[in-house]
């Protein structure tokens, strides 16, 4: 999918885990509850794409007698890393602190 024209498309409450988004243009998008777990978002454009919701890492299960959680396993998580997502919208707290842990850019990452 790197090269499909994917602007504006509602790709809402679908599992994209490992999908090739490398340079795809995502402009609009509405990727609302995706799993995007293990997708390529390197090089994609998400301005304006809305992301409510959607998964970027699997966190493992905290057990009922755990009161640590454990951070979101890097090995089943979305590549963002020098991503813009500037002008996405529907961004929340833990989403962004993926983004800018991982190396994507957003005016709220230190």
């Amino acid at each position: 999918m790197s090269r499909t024209q994917l602007e504006n498309a509602n790709l809402s409450d679908t599992r994209l885990a490992g999908t090739n988004f490398n340079q795809a243009p995502l402009q609009g998008a509405t990727l609302r509850y995706a799993d995007l777990s293990m997708a390529d978002l390197q090089g994609a454009n998400v301005a304006k794409a809305d992301f409510q919701g959607a998964i970027f890492a699997v966190t493992r299960a905290v057990a009922p007698n755990q009161f640590i959680q454990t951070q979101p396993d890097i090995s089943i998580s979305a590549r963002v890393k020098g991503v813009d997502f500037t002008a996405a919208r529907n961004l929340d707290q833990r989403q962004l602190a993926y983004i800018c842990a991982q190396g994507g850019r957003h005016p709220r990452c230190p």
